[in-house]
């Protein structure tokens, strides 16, 4: 099962995607690197996951955005 997110850069800039469990363990890191100004697409496996409920964070220069995920099944 896969999952893709979009999101747009306002500008180029240092960009991470981190996923997390709920007692705060990083387990992945989805994207790390520099990206140009513009929107981008990233994919998750999320078949690899156990059922439950995560966290991703979104950082980019100044920019810092959590959400919640729950993968179906």
């Amino acid at each position: 099962m896969g999952a893709a997110g979009n999101y747009a850069c306002v500008a180029d800039g240092f960009v991470t995607l981190k996923l997390y469990n709920v007692a705060g363990q990083e387990l992945k890191t989805m994207l790390s690197g520099v990206l140009a100004a513009g929107r981008h697409t990233v994919g998750l496996n999320a078949g690899t996951l156990p059922s439950g409920v995560y966290m991703y964070v979104l950082t980019a220069g100044d920019f810092r955005a959590t959400r919640k995920l729950m993968p179906i099944r």
